[in-house]
């Protein structure tokens, strides 16, 4: 007789339980990984966030990501361990995505990567050609 062996498949960090996070009731939110609470209007559950794409847009979308990993060179690369989607119950009415990158250790150093710069980057850098940041 051979023994068999199953191999645990390790789930994706944003799949894990503590980085996911969970609905309490059916109106908060508690995610531990970022020890944020977040109590909502209404009743929430989670959603895949592609399940209202097209085969077209989802395939667009894959391209987009594959040339990003290709020519990405920074703290933001990469799958984000915390990638969640919360939607109302009754479809349409309001949906949150919720999205966090685990910085390695080399961009948290505040002398060399200050939290400004980060900000500039997910704030100002993404707010696309036709927005305009009012600094006051």
């Amino acid at each position: 007789m051979f023994p068999w062996l199953f191999l645990a498949q390790t789930p994706e960090p944003k799949e894990l339980t503590e980085n996911k996070g969970s609905i309490e009731g059916e109106n908060t939110y508690v995610n531990p990984a970022l020890k944020m609470k977040i109590s909502l209007p209404g009743a929430w559950h989670f959603f895949d966030r592609t399940m209202y794409s097209t085969p077209e847009s989802k395939q667009k979308d894959k391209e987009m990501i594959e040339r990003n990993r290709a020519i990405c060179q920074g703290p933001l690369c990469g799958d984000a361990e915390i990638d969640v989607a919360l939607q109302t119950v009754t479809p349409f009415v309001h949906a949150i995505f919720l999205t966090a990158h685990q910085l390695s250790s080399e961009y948290q150093n505040r002398q060399r990567h200050p939290l400004k710069r980060f900000a500039e980057v997910m704030g100002l850098n993404s707010l696309g050609d036709g927005w305009v940041p009012e600094v006051n």
